[in-house]
């Protein structure tokens, strides 16, 4: 059986042809899952998603939470707009944030 090459359906034969392809690797005889970059296989043998900065999973809440990071300037990565998401959470720091729109030629008058 492990050396069959075709198959005969009514009148026709067909080849069969091993195809594993992307997601399969063959090595030394054993098929075997090829995971990418995303999932792996932890010391425990568990499969782990690695989710990279963007996302992060709060085992103890069960919650996935994504975070957005700083807000960047248009035009000026290098400036820091006070703005934030973080774990969920809309953040702004006021003197940041103030300074920014300063830099804009804003106005405070109080």
């Amino acid at each position: 059986m492990a050396n069959l090459s075709k198959i005969k359906v009514g009148n026709i034969s067909y080849d069969i042809v091993p195809q594993l392809g992307t997601a399969l690797v063959a090595e030394d005889g054993v098929v075997s899952l090829k995971m990418g970059s995303g999932i792996a296989c932890n010391d425990s043998k568990e499969l782990v998603v690695n989710i990279g900065t963007g996302l992060n999973l709060d085992d103890k809440a069960g919650r996935l939470y994504v975070s957005l990071g700083t807000a960047v300037a248009e035009g000026n990565d290098k400036a820091d707009t006070g703005i934030a998401v973080r774990d969920g959470v809309f953040i702004i720091n006021p003197t940041a944030f103030k300074n920014y729109l300063q830099s804009l030629g804003v106005n405070f008058n109080q």
